[in-house]
């Protein structure tokens, strides 16, 4: 079914909120942590880029949102489930429950926690599936991009209308990370950590190969022309330096490079999926153009060769001088750049780029709320909680991620870590997300191999993607 305009929402949460409980907020008592946990692996959903490992310098309080009416919880001696798996190990307890849920739990002494820290997103989907099925799952809990439409569409969702979040809530959120929660016309979650797929070059290598510096390529052709001059080759032909690296596909590959391919899928003016959801549109001529672009740039324009690395476990070729220009997850600062100011400086983000329109990924984490939880308001409260300036701010910096309230743009931690925010300034006005029919977590994970059966030429791009829609309708079908 269609995802209506955002005006709709408004106009739906309004008329909700009226008679809906609001939930009360609570000031944070914590200070911003000054390490960062080191998450195994990051959302599947999102990202298998490496978590942050340390955390920068707390940013200024910014102001507070709007406040809803406060209303009274429970006095009574409950225990709420909660589920994460952003915050793994014992670290992972200590900033969630130690500092994040800390001013929470001050508060209201009477409502202790029982969480479940999952190492990853890996396995979150079979253990919700499993707790569902069992009439047991968690209070609240988290889910990432792509997840609304396999749990809302089964009536397992709390619609946070009904947690009291208002017009003025909400409209500190970027759009595309409210997209994401949409479903059947309603918001089934609030945004907390965000990430993207950048586009960054070296400002260095830029100008020794007389480019601006200054003025990093905004279209396709542009990419292009500029790949092609930055790349370097020995006198028989062995590569040096990339010009563009695209993703190196082997032992050292990407596992999601669907996720890049979005960008030249959208900006070509294609889509994921048909109007109503029931056929892929990925295969369409913008659908091939797109993904043919990736591939020329690898096996005709030879800005780059499939399997050319560092040999350095964790690091990237542009750490190392071996790429002028790259395709990265937004956590590449926290990993690699952060204690190397030198290098940090010369690296910038490359704007969106356009061919018919401009379009970026979009992934992250998501704090919902269980339809059928005993505690509706004060899993609801706690939502609204960890989703305050202060606290949502905290957990972006534990995680090295992007903050998807706007008014954060200014903080700290954003104006000191310069890839986020190029993420928050050029990316996430233009974001997008993926998924679409109620299966897409099925379906997803056939797009991966068929992308990289593309790059490595054991299919044109034609073929890779009419197979994959093939594929995908029959699992679309079935599910009906």
């Amino acid at each position: 079914m269609n995802i209506k305009p955002f005006q709709m929402l408004v106009i739906a949460i309004t008329l909700i909120a009226l008679v809906a409980c609001a939930a009360p907020t609570a000031a944070p008592t914590s200070a911003p942590p000054t390490k960062a946990p080191a998450p195994t692996t990051a959302p599947v959903a999102a990202t298998s880029a490496p978590a942050a490992t340390t955390a920068p310098a707390a940013a200024t309080k910014a102001p507070e949102p709007t406040k809803p009416p406060v209303v009274e919880l429970t006095k009574d001696k409950i225990t709420l489930r909660a589920l994460t798996p952003i915050f793994p190990g014992e670290q992972g307890k200590k900033d969630f429950e130690g500092t994040l849920l800390k001013g929470f739990q001050d508060k209201y002494p009477n409502i202790s926690f029982q969480v479940d820290y999952l190492p990853s997103y890996g396995t979150l989907n079979e253990k919700l599936t499993t707790a569902f099925a069992a009439g047991q799952p968690p209070d609240v809990f988290q889910i990432g991009v792509g997840w609304f439409e396999a749990f809302a569409s089964k009536n397992q969702l709390l619609d946070m209308a009904q947690c009291g979040f208002t017009k003025d809530d909400l409209s500190d959120y970027y759009q595309g990370s409210l997209d994401a929660a949409m479903w059947d016309n309603k918001l089934y979650g609030i945004p907390y950590v965000m990430d993207m797929r950048l586009l960054v070059y070296r400002k260095d290598m830029f100008q020794e190969a007389g480019l601006d510096p200054n003025k990093p390529p905004t279209t396709w052709d542009e990419l292009r022309e500029y790949a092609i001059k930055l790349t370097k080759r020995d006198a028989g032909g062995k590569l040096q330096r990339a010009g563009l690296d695209v993703i190196q596909v082997g032992l050292q590959g990407s596992e999601t490079p669907r996720q890049h391919w979005y960008r030249f899928l959208w900006q070509a003016g294609g889509e994921l999926f048909n109007k109503d959801l029931t056929a892929a549109a990925f295969n369409s001529p913008e659908g091939i153009e797109g993904l043919q672009f990736w591939v020329d740039l690898i096996n005709k324009d030879k800005v780059t060769d499939i399997g050319f690395g560092t040999g350095i476990p964790g690091t990237s070729l542009m750490t190392v001088d071996k790429a002028a220009m790259a395709m990265v997850h937004n956590r590449y600062y926290e990993t690699e750049l952060k204690d190397k100011p030198d290098l940090a400086a010369k690296v910038g983000v490359i704007p969106p780029l356009k061919k018919k329109t401009q379009g970026e990924f979009i992934g992250g984490s998501y704090w919902v709320v269980a339809k059928n939880t005993k505690y509706p308001k004060e899993a609801c409260a706690v939502v609204r909680y960890l989703t305050e300036k202060d606290l949502l701010l905290q957990g972006n910096i534990m995680r090295g991620a992007i903050p998807p309230r706007k008014s954060l743009a200014t903080s700290d931690y954003v104006k000191g870590n310069a890839l986020v925010k190029g993420a928050m300034d050029l990316y996430m006005p233009v974001s997008k997300k993926e998924g679409g029919p109620t299966v897409w977590l099925e379906i997803r994970s056939a797009f991966d191999p068929a992308i990289q059966d593309a790059m490595v030429g054991k299919k044109t791009p034609k073929q890779a993607l009419d197979d994959l829609a093939a594929k995908t309708n029959d699992i679309i079908k079935q599910a009906k």
